[in-house]
C-alpha cells in the first residue's frame, strides 16, 4: 500500500505579512538576525533579478555588483510586526515595506501506512 499523508492543523490565527524590499547588500542578515531574536514566526529572504522601487535606478542581478534585489518576507502577529516597522525603517536607508492581512497556519505532517 502507498503511504498516506494527513496535515494536521496546530494554529490558525489573523496575522500580518511584512515584505521588505531592498537593493542588495547584507541588511538583509541584520533584519533576520532581529527576526530571530524577536522570535518572529517566519522570515525568508528572496533574490530577484531586477526591480526599482524608491527612486529612478533599476537594480539587477550582475555578476560583479551587489546591487541584486531581495524581498525579505516576514509573517507574525500584528504586534510583533507592528514593533518589528520601526526597527527595519531605521536599518534601510532606501527601500519599501509592504504589509498584508493573512491567516497564519501552522501545519504538522503526520505519515502513516495503511495495511
Amino acid at each position: 500500500m502507498l503511504p498516506y499523508r494527513r496535515w494536521r492543523v496546530l494554529e490558525l490565527r489573523p496575522a500580518k505579512f511584512l515584505r521588505v524590499f531592498l537593493a542588495g547588500g547584507k541588511l538583509h542578515e541584520a533584519i533576520i538576525a532581529r527576526c530571530r531574536e524577536l522570535q518572529v514566526a517566519g522570515a525568508t529572504v528572496l533574490a530577484a533579478q531586477e526591480g526599482f522601487g524608491g527612486g529612478p535606478d533599476i537594480h539587477r542581478a550582475r555578476l560583479l555588483s551587489n546591487d541584486r534585489p531581495l524581498v525579505i518576507h516576514i509573517v507574525d502577529s500584528e504586534e510583533k510586526i507592528a514593533r518589528l516597522i520601526p526597527e527595519i525603517e531605521r536599518m534601510i536607508g532606501t527601500g519599501m515595506l509592504a504589509v498584508s492581512d493573512v491567516q497564519l497556519l501552522r501545519i504538522h505532517k503526520d505519515n502513516w501506512f495503511t495495511h
